[in-house]
């Protein structure tokens, strides 16, 4: 496979000090990912590991490991936490007053950092990793079948965001809600207890884990892209977390919600087309493949998050940032990075059975 090409991969470097930077250099001279099953598969990979973290992923030689999606993300850092790919639950046809926006979000996952070696956090992750190769799968699998979404829907849902001039010539970053950036877990549970008042007039205090990291990438994303959280969750839920994140209002831009999304075989797609920006500009940052299953170069998979103290999945999507912010095509890079178009073929081997 050939090198990356001066043409789709020269990167400015941002003007950030953070210790965590990689250089153009680094990006260009990086060699391409392999996919498993190519024999002729080079030993290197295309990575944002910090050099930290590089000795982790490194053979006895010196040289990088062959890698995939998972094994990327789970080596540069971005995958600690468990991964339950999970469909969102249908809306149901009901009347105002009855929505639940806790439907398919609520789980009695609390928060508890207790004392854990080293060594049993790497075991922990491991089958975190395990299993996140296997739910990809999986999801991948049945993202394949899914009904495409009819053009008439499409301008249907249309948007006409407005894009500020600040935000002139940034490219855009989407961020999933729940199990990315938040969980909710109910009443007298979690970080925070935030009051949620329900369409019909009623309200209750909901119990909200914050993952580790979430105000910090969502202010460093903001300095580079114009930023968007879109959730299947309903807007009276979402917007008390919106607000919690970023109360003055600084980081997150826009926002969309379930009724924005497109329901394709009881599933909520969240179809890029909608909104007015080039789509190779546009990133998704989603622990669920089925939000961007028609936009699978445009998504980074992020592992879903539910209560894992020691997460620190959204800090290591920094370096990330960097690489895309200047690039000329966002999707040439996640395939480079991710492969979620060929991830089935890659591993059909050691998931024969499913």
């Amino acid at each position: 496979m050939s090198e990356p090409s001066e043409h789709n991969l020269i990167l400015k470097r941002s003007k950030s000090e953070k210790s965590f930077m990689i250089t153009p250099e680094e990006v260009l001279n990086a060699p391409s990912f392999k996919p498993k099953n190519d024999k002729k598969s080079s030993v290197h990979a295309f990575t944002l590991n910090s050099n930290d973290l590089m000795k982790n992923i490194k053979n006895e030689n010196g040289t990088i490991k062959d890698t995939s999606i998972a094994k990327l993300i789970l080596k540069s850092n971005l995958s600690k936490v468990k991964r339950k790919i999970h469909l969102q639950l249908p809306e149901r046809k009901v009347k105002k007053k009855d929505v639940d926006p806790f439907i398919g979000i609520l789980s009695d996952d609390s928060i508890e950092k207790v004392s854990m070696s080293e060594e049993k956090i790497g075991l922990e992750s491991e089958k975190i990793y395990k299993d996140h190769l296997k739910q990809t799968f999986i999801a991948l699998k049945a993202v394949r079948n899914l009904k495409k979404i009819p053009k008439e829907k499409v301008l249907e849902k249309k948007l006409n965001l407005v894009k500020s001039f600040e935000h002139e010539g940034r490219k855009t970053v989407i961020f999933d809600l729940d199990e990315t950036l938040v969980h909710c877990v109910g009443m007298n549970k979690g970080h925070v207890a935030l009051p949620v008042k329900f369409p019909n007039g009623k309200s209750c205090l909901a119990g909200v884990n914050i993952r580790p990291y979430a105000k910090e990438c969502l202010e460093e994303a903001s300095k580079l892209f114009e930023v968007i959280i879109f959730t299947a969750s309903h807007k009276c839920y979402a917007d008390v977390i919106i607000d919690y994140l970023d109360p003055q209002k600084k980081f997150i831009h826009h926002r969309l919600y379930r009724e924005h999304c497109v329901q394709i075989n009881s599933v909520n797609v969240k179809d890029l087309r909608i909104i007015n920006r080039r789509i190779q500009d546009i990133v998704i940052i989603d622990n669920s493949v089925f939000s961007f299953a028609f936009h699978l170069d445009n998504g980074v998979p992020i592992i879903t998050w539910m209560k894992n103290p020691y997460d620190k999945e959204l800090c290591s999507l920094i370096p990330y940032f960097n690489v895309i912010a200047d690039a000329e095509d966002v999707r040439e890079i996640n395939r480079s990075l991710f492969h979620l178009d060929t991830y089935c073929e890659d591993f059909s081997d050691e998931y024969i059975d499913i």
